[in-house]
């Protein structure tokens, strides 16, 4: 798969001093790697390729990462695969990795909003995600290890729930940053 990823922010890293020598090198990897977050957003497709193309002492390198996972409701196949894919590769292929920060996009109904919507409690959040069909967090628990776990919603307004599976991610989404962040930050946090 192709893609196209790029530094944006105050000024380009110059990578081209890495080519210097290897005590440059070895010097100047923690530099450009370890102290930056590396931000996908929603196009967690580029996030293996990406990767890939890093040697394994740039790899070894990266500490914190950022990504966000599409409504699933919403998801189409490719998504789910695209997920799956960005997952693995961050489980075995960044094993310096400190810090993920994870945004969740979650559905809140534009008319009556979650004031009648119960949130999911802690117990029932950890049996829903062991025995209901939440691929996607199965994906996100292959990660484990870290130091900083921080999971955000990401709200945006939804068509009151016309569909049972629309009614359990509006319910859900109320939960993101409360039972499910503590559920699964016990999973992916520390040893």
């Amino acid at each position: 798969m192709e893609t196209t990823y790029w530094v944006e922010g105050k000024g380009k890293p110059q990578t081209a001093i890495l080519r210097v020598n290897r005590q440059i090198r070895r010097e100047a990897l923690p530099l450009l790697y370890s102290r930056h977050r590396f931000g996908f957003d929603t196009h967690v497709e580029a996030l293996p390729p990406f990767i890939r193309d890093l040697t394994a002492e740039a790899r070894n390198c990266i500490k914190s990462v950022a990504m966000t996972k599409r409504a699933a409701p919403f998801a189409k196949d490719y998504d789910c695969a695209e997920w799956a894919n960005a997952c693995k590769c961050i489980a075995t292929m960044l094993p310096a990795l400190e810090e993920l920060k994870l945004c969740v996009i979650a559905c809140k109904p534009s008319r009556e909003g979650w004031h009648d919507i119960e949130p999911i409690e802690k117990e029932d959040m950890e049996r829903m995600i062991q025995e209901y069909s939440f691929e996607w967090v199965t994906d996100l628990l292959q990660i484990k290890g870290l130091k900083k776990l921080d999971i955000q919603p990401q709200v945006q307004k939804c068509m009151s729930p016309g569909s049972n599976a629309m009614f359990h991610w509006i319910r859900f989404s109320k939960s993101i940053a409360s039972s499910f962040t503590d559920v699964v930050r016990g999973m992916m946090v520390g040893d």
